[in-house]
């Protein structure tokens, strides 16, 4: 870990955008060697003490979380998102923007929505239906397309009710020209989209985290300062063991002890406008609760079995 001493007494920049942001993330990832960048549990919790407020802590964790999943980008300054979601979901079954072989190539066509950093995003990672079935399954496969390629259109879309800072988009895909080299290798859900829930969960947490050992310590709460990097700790043997069922278990243990400490350090703000705030944003960690719920629900059952 970085000195913590020291971490936690340097500047928090003010940033009012998310342009704002994308630019001091560019300047933060451009002093970090070769190394550092791959230290992704770190830098999160490192980016998210020197966040001020949850959209940009949540930015950061996202950043690297992706590069934690897709290790051969780890050196890219730019920012990344992974396009899942469509009209009725990210399942398996709702992925329906196709990919097609064609003499040059392939092709992309299709929508996508909620992209996290909307037309601020650099690189994306296209989740795409192939057209196959296997075991009654949709074959999917993962694409690292660039944002500025012809046939990319980006809509922003309403800020939502929690980290309204964060842009978000629907992007359509019209006939996007894919090189062999662009298109992931493996199979899309079992390599790229199942194994990104753990990741963001733990580098948003961590984010998470870091923000709250900050604000902790600038309140003098040095209990909650503890508890963070207490936690940060849990997180860390967990990212580094790796996707299992003793992760998963270790990580359902955290949910209560983070929600606990959150809903202390927000009672210890001295505005009621600014616990507001928090109250709203923090809602972001209830998101795909009920897929958590099955992944701990599976790791208790492997640990009675």
């Amino acid at each position: 870990m970085t000195n913590l001493r020291a971490l936690l007494q340097m500047p928090v920049p003010e940033l009012e955008n998310f342009q704002e942001w994308k630019l001091w993330w560019q300047r933060y990832f451009s002093q970090l060697d070769e190394q550092g960048r791959t230290q992704t549990l770190e830098q999160a919790f490192v980016m998210g003490s020197l966040s001020d407020r949850f959209a940009w802590a949540f930015s950061c964790g996202y950043q690297w979380a992706i590069r934690s999943l897709l290790p051969a980008f780890q050196q890219n300054p730019g920012l990344m998102a992974l396009c899942i979601t469509e009209e009725k979901g990210g399942h398996p079954r709702s992925i329906h923007a196709r990919l097609t072989a064609d003499q040059d190539g392939y092709r992309i066509s299709g929508h996508k929505r909620f992209v996290s950093g909307g037309s601020d995003a650099d690189l994306l990672f296209v989740a795409l239906n192939t057209g196959e079935e296997q075991n009654g399954r949709p074959v999917l496969k993962m694409a690292a397309v660039d944002a500025g390629s012809d046939g990319i259109i980006f809509n922003n879309m309403p800020a939502l009710p929690m980290i309204p800072e964060l842009a978000h988009a629907m992007i359509d895909f019209d006939n996007v020209s894919l090189s062999e080299e662009e298109l992931l290798t493996g199979d899309g859900y079992q390599n790229y989209i199942k194994p990104f829930r753990l990741q963001e969960d733990m580098h948003v947490q961590a984010a998470v985290l870091g923000m709250l050992a900050r604000k902790s310590q600038d309140l003098n709460q040095p209990e909650l300062v503890e508890t963070a990097i207490a936690l940060f700790s849990i997180l860390e043997t967990c990212w580094e063991r790796g996707e299992c069922p003793q992760t998963h278990l270790a990580i359902g243990g955290m949910a209560p002890l983070l929600k606990n400490l959150l809903e202390t350090f927000i009672a210890t703000l001295p505005s009621p406008e600014e616990q507001q705030i928090w109250k709203r944003d923090t809602a972001l960690l209830s998101i795909a609760g009920k897929a958590r719920k099955i992944r701990l629900q599976k790791a208790r059952e492997w640990l009675v079995s």
